[in-house]
């Protein structure tokens, strides 16, 4: 079976590339720079004039760009780095074999588009993304710097993180393949969104809804659109990080689309139904952890309002550490690698007491959460947008019906670890899952649901 691959693979190249920083401070200038290869085999790039200045390149790269070019998959440079010129013939002196010929030429006689500028990564592959017109799902980048995972938040590239760990400072073979499979991981859970037959009724027959989400007009019209959560000048994450956060329970919907929008018209919130676009993509092909809120992979203490732009800075880094230490753990300790959807418990908070909200939720207890980062948004997932009092009436009626995450931990393949289980059992009463997930309410809900999704 021929395996799929993306159009387009970017990579950074300061850490990337080669190690460590090719500083135009230190170098003097592209005409000092020459090829060196060390006694042990390590191809550097170094100053003519002081060869203790000097950047090492990957053992890997050459081998990764020949296979690339042999796939006729395009490549990209996407750098911070302030001098274009010192990279780019750094890139001369730096060789793979052209897999059509099976002669060596220079890296950068295959880079088809060369973004080296000191500003955000999201500007660079705004500017590919226009002259080559691929999708963004159709990228993978790696970099070494977890702050630029803001290309895979916000436009929808993959972004693999390249490890420095010893021995290894920039790009391997196994990097690469790792991040070959984060793409294809990502592309086995698209489902095209979109009226691509006018005289259906049904364009999802394999639609089901997953929850309930509360908004404003805007971002509820992409949702419909089957779009990720916009980019706004100043985004505040909530505790799992970026992402769309979805309710079983519509009265939790019903608060949060009015909470914190005071200064906004009734007329412009809304409870959105989300809705998977296959149900058996989202069961069979999307990872789903239920995790219990350990503080130590959360997204805590982001502070709220303007900041000065190194305070903005430092928090978009902090939220980028923070969302790759979880990550990493969840890969590491329970076998689950982005994507992945991830359940959890909320607790409740006093402020959903207040008469203005009108809204019923049970003070005693914590309510579900579902975490769905911006891949699942875009290619999975679409929403029915419903007017805030029109919603309110449809809960009070039954039509928004409560969905009990728990009851569906078998039927959606959702890993339950056993600290999860002994966290809920410690706050949600004993067996808060059931008989290992399994109850008579997981059939008779998936039903309700299936009947439900016929609007």
């Amino acid at each position: 079976m021929t395996k799929l691959h993306p159009k387009l693979v970017a990579f950074d190249l300061d850490g990337t590339v080669w190690y460590s920083w090719l500083n135009s401070k230190k170098f003097h200038g592209r005409d000092n720079l020459e090829p060196f290869t060390t006694p042990d085999g390590q191809h550097q790039i170094r100053d003519k004039r002081n060869h203790a200045i000097h950047v090492t390149l990957s053992k890997d790269i050459g081998r990764i760009i020949t296979d690339l070019v042999k796939k006729n998959i395009e490549i990209a440079i996407v750098s911070r780095n302030t001098d274009k010129d010192l990279c780019d013939r750094a890139l001369f002196y730096s060789y793979a074999n052209n897999p059509h010929t099976n002669k060596a030429q220079p890296i950068i006689s295959f880079v088809k588009y060369d973004e080296v500028k000191d500003e955000s990564k999201l500007r660079h592959f705004k500017r590919i993304q226009e002259w080559c017109g691929f999708s963004y799902a159709d990228m993978l980048f790696f970099d070494d710097q977890p702050l630029n995972m803001e290309v895979e938040t916000w436009e929808g590239v993959t972004f693999q993180l390249i490890h420095h760990t010893s021995g290894h400072h920039c790009i391997t073979w196994a990097d690469y393949t790792t991040g070959l499979e984060a793409w294809r991981k990502n592309h086995r859970i698209f489902v095209p969104h979109g009226l691509k037959d006018p005289t259906l009724i049904d364009h999802y027959p394999r639609k089901m809804l997953i929850g309930y989400a509360g908004t404003h007009h805007d971002t509820a019209k992409e949702y419909v659109q089957g779009h990720r959560r916009p980019w706004t000048v100043h985004p505040r994450p909530a505790r799992w990080g970026h992402a769309l956060y979805v309710s079983d329970n519509p009265q939790i919907a019903l608060f949060f689309g009015q909470w914190k929008r005071d200064s906004e018209s009734s007329s412009d919130l809304y409870v959105c139904e989300i809705f998977v676009r296959d149900k058996q993509v989202f069961i069979d092909q999307l990872a789903k952890l239920w995790f219990h809120p350990d503080r130590q992979y959360l997204t805590n203490n982001v502070p709220s309002g303007t900041l000065t732009q190194a305070g903005e800075h430092d928090v978009a880094k902090q939220v980028a550490d923070s969302q790759v230490h979880r990550d990493e753990f969840f890969k590491k300790k329970f076998k689950i690698s982005k994507p992945y959807a991830l359940f959890s418990r909320h607790h409740y908070m006093t402020e959903m007491g207040k008469p203005k909200y009108q809204v019923k939720i049970n003070p005693k207890k914590r309510f579900n959460e579902l975490v769905l980062y911006p891949q699942i948004q875009d290619h999975l997932l679409f929403g029915k947008a419903i007017p805030l009092d029109h919603a309110r009436g449809m809960a009070k009626s039954g039509k928004l019906r409560h969905l009990h995450y728990e009851r569906h931990v078998k039927n959606w393949k959702i890993t339950v670890p056993h600290e999860t289980r002994l966290d809920c059992n410690k706050h949600d009463g004993a067996n808060f899952f059931g008989p290992k997930g399994s109850t008579a309410h997981g059939v008779r809900s998936i039903v309700m649901l299936i009947e439900h999704c016929k609007y």
